[in-house]
Parts: structure tokens; C-alpha cells; sequence
């Protein structure tokens, strides 16, 4: 993915091509003809010229198939940001799939026999209700891009629980998630915001009120939220694992100074 394409603070994490495997086919068949093509014209003398023409588009059209699934390949790639997952494909028709880290909802992974062997497999990205379960296919080393994706979401959580109390409500929404491309490494603190907001979970622990009412009026509901509300979705976020324990209780002290 072009870096113009990028946000503002966004950053690419790692961008990889579906694997060599997935054009495995196409080169075991395509090389079968063009050998069995090459051969019965060099060997068979007699071959009426029409039939050796015949043999030779054959030929050419095997190895134009070759080279348009490789090009094929070359023009798909699937792109982790400090944001996004997103996946573009198409040589001549550009199609695009986005998927953001912030509405995740479960990762999961699936390697065939083969896919242990040559390191390849699906991924599945669960996104609830909006979009329910996108796979991505052919992806090399999926367990490795799914825990890349699970050190992002995990840092945009922390972050938002940085030294500024976390992010508003409309940035908690369309901000970009915090983090580093290089080394994945926590960022210091996150933007300056409502400090009463909690974070946005990333899994599934969004603010639903937001979403329902959208524009001013579903800010307005969600900043009627109390205190206790608030305890409680940081209470939902700890038990999964996202917060950890020290983050909770640093929050939660927070919050009820402001009783």
C-alpha cells in the first residue's frame, strides 16, 4: 500500500504478497503442457503444420496462464498498519477490502497440511455484525500476521489508558491507533481527550450508544454515561485480558475521584 494512502499517525506495520503456492497449480499444469508440446514438436517431424501451430498456441496460451496468475499475485497484497488490515487485489480493476483493528472482534487461523509444511494458510478476521467473518486466503505465516495484529490492538487499548485519561469519544471512533511500526513497542500517551471517556474496546466492547445514535446526538447519550458504566466496561476489558490488572485499578482510581 502506498504511503499516501496512509493516515495521519498511521504506520505500516508489514505487507506481504498471498504465497508462492497459490499459483502452484497453474505452474505443475502449465509446465506439463509446454513439455509435452516442445516435445512432440521436435520429435514427430510429420506433424501435419496446422497441428504443429495448434500445439504451439497451446503451448503459449499455458504459459501466458502461468504469467497471468503470478502476475495476479504479484498485484495482491495484504497490508497491516498501526490502524487497518486492509487487502488489495486486481491487476487491472483495483478491488479493496479494510478492515479496522478497532472493530475486531476475533482473530483465528487455519493451516492445511500442506500450508504446515511451505507456511501458508487462511485468516479469519471476525468484525461482528458490520461485515461477520472476512478470510483472507493463501496468507504466509498467519499466525504470525494474527499475533502482529493482536500487539496492535493491545496497544491502541493501552494507550488510550495513557497519562491523558484516554481518547474522546469522536476520536476514540475514527483516531488512529497508536503504536509502532518498527517494533511494536507501547506509545507514551494517547490523545488528549475526555478524560472521563474509557476506551473503545477492541473486542466487541465498543460503545453501542455511539453507533445507534451517531452524529451530536449519540455523543450526547454516550457522555450521560456514570461512573459506574464506565467501571464496568473497564471491568469487561480486564477479564478478557486486554487490561491487565494495574491498568484497571489505575483507572478505576480515576474515575472515582471524580464521585
Amino acid at each position: 500500500m502506498a504511503s499516501h494512502a496512509l493516515a495521519d499517525g498511521e504506520e505500516m506495520v508489514v505487507e506481504v504478497h498471498p504465497h508462492w503456492a497459490s499459483i502452484g497449480w497453474s505452474i505443475v499444469i502449465g509446465s506439463v503442457v509446454a513439455v509435452g508440446d516442445v516435445v512432440a514438436i521436435v520429435t514427430f517431424t510429420d506433424v501435419p503444420v496446422a497441428l504443429r501451430y495448434l500445439l504451439l498456441a497451446v503451448l503459449i496460451g499455458s504459459l501466458g496462464w502461468v504469467g497471468a496468475r503470478w502476475l495476479a499475485r504479484r498485484a495482491t497484497t495484504v497490508t497491516l498498519t498501526t490502524l487497518r488490515l486492509v487487502e488489495q487485489s486486481g491487476v487491472l480493476r483495483r478491488t479493496t477490502r479494510e478492515m479496522r483493528l478497532d472493530r475486531v472482534n476475533e482473530i483465528s487461523t487455519s493451516l492445511p497440511i500442506l500450508g504446515r509444511m511451505l507456511g501458508f494458510g487462511d485468516l479469519m478476521v471476525d468484525m461482528g455484525g458490520e461485515r461477520g467473518v472476512t478470510t483472507i486466503n493463501w496468507l504466509p505465516h498467519p499466525a504470525a500476521v494474527s499475533g502482529l495484529m493482536t500487539e496492535q490492538m493491545s496497544a491502541y487499548v493501552r494507550g488510550s489508558m495513557g497519562q491523558h485519561g484516554g481518547v474522546s469519544g469522536h476520536e476514540g471512533a475514527t483516531g488512529p491507533l497508536p503504536g509502532s511500526a518498527g517494533d511494536c513497542s507501547l506509545p507514551g500517551a494517547a490523545r488528549a481527550g475526555d478524560a472521563d471517556t474509557p476506551p473503545y474496546g477492541v473486542f466487541g466492547t465498543r460503545d453501542l450508544t455511539v453507533q445507534a445514535g451517531g452524529g451530536m446526538a449519540g455523543r450526547a447519550t454516550a457522555g450521560r454515561r456514570t461512573v459506574g458504566d464506565r467501571i464496568l466496561e473497564l471491568e469487561n476489558l480486564r477479564k478478557m485480558g486486554v487490561v491487565t490488572e494495574e491498568e484497571f485499578q489505575a483507572k478505576k482510581a480515576q474515575l472515582l475521584q471524580q464521585l
